[in-house]
């Protein structure tokens, strides 16, 4: 999917009725999908860190319970976080820059917002947070 997020998944009493917005969806690593799904919805309605490890804790546990990770997934966890949040940033520089489109400006901010969280969260966690969860 490759924007796999809250505000793309429908959900009827607390049940996934349909995941919507496929406009970026490539082939890639499934790893890239879990880090950013995993960290999209730890951060969704919270700016607390310490709720945020939390809900990445509890999402990692549950997702392992039924998938197996491989310890190279679980140390790049952060790094491919942060890869895509720096694309989405590229994207939109390309995007005003090249093209003088600034229909994805609003998101420069929140991005940057993202990827500021993504350093706390690895400073407090350390990167083989994963490999200790199970």
């Amino acid at each position: 999917h490759y924007d796999l997020q809250p505000t793309n998944i429908i959900f009827y009493k607390n049940k996934v009725i349909a995941i919507i917005d496929f406009d970026s969806m490539r082939y890639g690593f499934l790893m890239d999908d879990v880090a950013f799904c995993s960290f999209r919805f730890s951060v969704f309605k919270t700016k607390s860190i310490s709720r945020i490890i939390d809900n990445i804790k509890f999402f990692m546990i549950n997702y392992m319970k039924f998938n197996s990770l491989t310890k190279n997934e679980k140390r790049s966890y952060f790094f491919l976080l942060r890869k895509n949040f720096l694309e989405k940033i590229s994207y939109i520089l390309r995007k005003y820059y090249f093209f003088n489109d600034d229909s994805w400006s609003d998101d420069l901010l929140k991005h940057i917002r993202l990827l500021k969280i993504i350093d706390k969260l690895e400073l407090t966690l350390k990167s083989n947070f994963l490999i200790n969860l199970s």
